[in-house]
């Protein structure tokens, strides 16, 4: 997992933002304003809350070995997918 607040990564491996109007369902709606509730959230012009996130394989090479990119919040690849690749 990587924490990425400069948001270098993001912009570097092409990940997406989710389109709200397309891709936003009532209960993923639900569920970020439930995780607001109970985490709070901080408001800053560094934070996008419509970034989506992606999985990565990078092996000690540095060489992308499996890449996702997310298109939409719940979108993530199956773990069957994962320990093949590593």
């Amino acid at each position: 997992m990587l924490a990425d607040p400069r948001r270098s990564a993001y912009t570097a491996y092409s990940l997406l933002n989710m389109d709200l109007k397309r891709r936003a369902s009532f209960a993923q709606l639900k569920h970020t304003v439930q995780a607001t509730i109970a985490h709070g959230a901080a408001i800053s012009r560094d934070q996008d809350m419509r970034q989506l996130g992606g999985v990565f394989v990078v092996g000690t090479d540095g060489v992308i070995r499996f890449a996702h990119r997310s298109a939409q919040v719940d979108d993530v690849p199956q773990p069957r997918q994962l320990i093949a690749v590593v």
